[in-house]
Protein backbone atom coordinates (compact mmCIF):
# COMPACT_ATOMS: atom_id res chain seq x y z
CA UNK A 1 0.00 0.00 0.00
CA UNK A 2 3.02 2.49 0.84
CA UNK A 3 4.64 1.95 -2.74
CA UNK A 4 0.90 2.90 -4.13
CA UNK A 5 0.91 5.59 -2.57
CA UNK A 6 4.84 6.99 -3.72
CA UNK A 7 3.69 5.57 -6.80
CA UNK A 8 0.87 7.98 -6.85
CA UNK A 9 2.48 11.12 -5.71
CA UNK A 10 5.50 10.59 -7.97
CA UNK A 11 2.88 10.10 -10.77
CA UNK A 12 1.53 13.56 -9.87
CA UNK A 13 4.57 15.31 -9.61
CA UNK A 14 5.11 13.82 -13.18
CA UNK A 15 1.84 14.93 -14.64
CA UNK A 16 2.71 18.24 -14.35
CA UNK A 17 5.66 17.95 -16.86
CA UNK A 18 2.85 16.17 -19.53
CA UNK A 19 1.29 19.65 -19.21
CA UNK A 20 4.11 22.26 -20.32
CA UNK A 21 4.20 22.64 -24.25
CA UNK A 22 7.10 25.38 -24.82
CA UNK A 23 10.49 23.94 -23.63
CA UNK A 24 13.61 25.74 -22.14
CA UNK A 25 16.27 25.43 -20.36
CA UNK A 26 16.54 28.19 -17.26
CA UNK A 27 14.59 28.03 -14.29
CA UNK A 28 14.98 31.77 -13.26
CA UNK A 29 11.13 31.61 -12.71
CA UNK A 30 8.61 28.91 -12.20
CA UNK A 31 7.20 28.73 -15.67
CA UNK A 32 11.09 28.51 -16.67
CA UNK A 33 11.14 25.42 -14.50
CA UNK A 34 8.58 24.07 -16.40
CA UNK A 35 9.66 24.71 -19.55
CA UNK A 36 12.96 23.07 -18.89
CA UNK A 37 11.03 19.67 -16.58
CA UNK A 38 8.54 19.63 -20.62
CA UNK A 39 12.22 19.81 -22.55
CA UNK A 40 13.88 17.00 -20.29
CA UNK A 41 10.31 14.85 -21.01
CA UNK A 42 10.81 15.63 -24.70
CA UNK A 43 14.40 14.03 -24.72
CA UNK A 44 13.73 11.40 -22.34
CA UNK A 45 16.41 12.95 -20.64
CA UNK A 46 16.46 11.34 -16.83
CA UNK A 47 19.56 13.82 -15.80
CA UNK A 48 17.73 16.98 -16.87
CA UNK A 49 14.08 16.16 -15.30
CA UNK A 50 15.97 14.80 -12.40
CA UNK A 51 17.23 19.18 -11.94
CA UNK A 52 13.61 20.30 -12.49
CA UNK A 53 12.57 18.49 -9.10
CA UNK A 54 12.75 19.36 -5.52
CA UNK A 55 14.86 17.51 -2.87
CA UNK A 56 11.47 16.66 -0.94
CA UNK A 57 9.90 15.56 -4.35
CA UNK A 58 13.33 12.95 -5.06
CA UNK A 59 13.28 11.81 -1.95
CA UNK A 60 10.16 10.65 -3.06
CA UNK A 61 10.59 8.95 -5.72
CA UNK A 62 13.78 7.39 -4.06
CA UNK A 63 11.93 5.75 -1.61
CA UNK A 64 9.21 4.41 -4.48
CA UNK A 65 12.30 3.18 -6.74
CA UNK A 66 13.76 1.38 -3.45
CA UNK A 67 10.67 -0.21 -2.22
CA UNK A 68 10.12 -1.26 -5.99
CA UNK A 69 14.00 -2.88 -6.02
CA UNK A 70 15.14 -0.42 -8.91
CA UNK A 71 17.09 3.01 -9.21
CA UNK A 72 15.93 6.26 -8.98
CA UNK A 73 17.00 6.32 -12.82
CA UNK A 74 14.87 3.55 -13.70
CA UNK A 75 11.59 4.42 -12.05
CA UNK A 76 12.42 7.74 -14.00
CA UNK A 77 13.07 6.53 -17.33
CA UNK A 78 9.98 4.16 -17.04
CA UNK A 79 7.77 6.95 -16.37
CA UNK A 80 9.46 9.45 -19.25
CA UNK A 81 8.93 6.49 -21.43
CA UNK A 82 5.20 6.99 -21.46
CA UNK A 83 4.75 11.25 -20.57
CA UNK A 84 4.52 13.81 -23.21
CA UNK A 85 3.89 17.16 -23.90
CA UNK A 86 1.27 19.46 -25.09
CA UNK A 87 2.10 21.66 -27.81
CA UNK A 88 0.65 24.62 -26.11
CA UNK A 89 -0.42 25.37 -22.46
CA UNK A 90 -1.84 28.43 -21.72
CA UNK A 91 -0.17 29.44 -18.99
CA UNK A 92 -2.56 31.61 -16.15
CA UNK A 93 -1.44 33.10 -12.84
CA UNK A 94 1.92 32.82 -11.47
CA UNK A 95 2.14 33.76 -7.58
CA UNK A 96 5.57 33.95 -5.88
CA UNK A 97 5.82 34.19 -2.13
CA UNK A 98 9.71 34.28 -0.70
CA UNK A 99 10.93 30.76 -1.70
CA UNK A 100 7.11 28.82 -2.29
CA UNK A 101 5.14 29.69 -5.75
CA UNK A 102 2.57 28.40 -7.92
CA UNK A 103 1.16 28.19 -11.29
CA UNK A 104 -2.26 27.64 -13.16
CA UNK A 105 -1.88 25.64 -16.40
CA UNK A 106 -4.45 25.22 -18.86
CA UNK A 107 -4.24 22.34 -21.28
CA UNK A 108 -5.79 23.12 -24.73
CA UNK A 109 -6.46 19.73 -25.85
CA UNK A 110 -8.33 18.94 -22.66
CA UNK A 111 -9.33 22.32 -20.94
CA UNK A 112 -8.30 20.62 -17.60
CA UNK A 113 -6.73 23.51 -15.16
CA UNK A 114 -4.21 22.79 -13.18
CA UNK A 115 -2.02 24.64 -9.90
CA UNK A 116 1.25 23.27 -9.69
CA UNK A 117 4.05 23.92 -6.36
CA UNK A 118 7.35 25.23 -6.31
CA UNK A 119 9.88 25.49 -4.22
CA UNK A 120 13.14 27.54 -4.60
CA UNK A 121 16.13 25.66 -3.82
CA UNK A 122 19.76 26.87 -4.64
CA UNK A 123 18.54 29.75 -5.85
CA UNK A 124 16.35 27.84 -9.31
CA UNK A 125 12.81 27.06 -9.00
CA UNK A 126 11.92 23.04 -8.52
CA UNK A 127 8.59 21.25 -8.66
CA UNK A 128 7.25 20.09 -5.74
Amino acid sequence: MKLYRYVVLIFAGLVLAVVMGACGTASGTPKDSLQAACAAVKNKDVAAYKKSLSKSKLAGMDAAAKQSNISTDELLKKYLDVMSCPASPETGDEEINDDKATLTLTNPSTGDVDTYNFVREEGLWKLN
